[in-house]
């Protein structure tokens, strides 16, 4: 048994001009097949509306239950705040030209601050401890491509 499976890792040559491999034609077709595919992943691309979202729905949950706003934002308006109360406590949002952002909030590791800006639809913030959610959609009237298959 051993030898055998020695003969397999190391063959022996059956001719001076000729080596005798451990594996077919087809093993290395199938090896080659799942190389390719870890290597190269057949993935979709999303492409973004170039249209900027129109509407902002904010979703709260506070002590005294859940809440949702919506909003109208627009890519001329000067900046303006709004204050939420979460469960930990006060969320402030930031719209300013067209771009969200989340300024403040009561949560302790601040990662919702640092996400950053969103300004297209479908984008959202999140504030998990604060249970705050900010996601931003288009109108019925931006009527744009959600994503593209290549």
């Amino acid at each position: 048994m051993r030898r055998r499976f020695f003969d397999r890792l190391f063959p022996r040559r059956v001719r001076s001009d000729v080596l005798v491999l451990p594996f077919s034609l087809a093993d290395l077709f199938v090896l080659l097949a799942v190389i390719a595919v870890f290597l190269f992943p057949v993935r979709a691309s999303v492409a973004r509306s170039s249209a900027s979202a129109s509407i902002m729905r904010i979703e709260a949950t506070g002590p005294h239950g859940s809440t949702v706003r919506i909003e109208k934002i627009g890519s001329s308006q000067a900046e303006r705040c709004i204050a939420v109360k979460g469960v930990h406590g006060v969320t402030v949002i930031v719209i300013d030209h067209g771009q969200v952002r989340i300024a403040e909030s009561a949560c302790p590791d601040h990662y919702c601050i640092r996400q950053g800006t969103i300004r297209q639809a479908g984008e959202a913030l999140v504030c998990m401890p604060n249970r705050v959610v900010v996601t931003l959609e288009s109108g019925p009237d931006d009527r744009a491509i959600d994503a593209v298959n290549r």
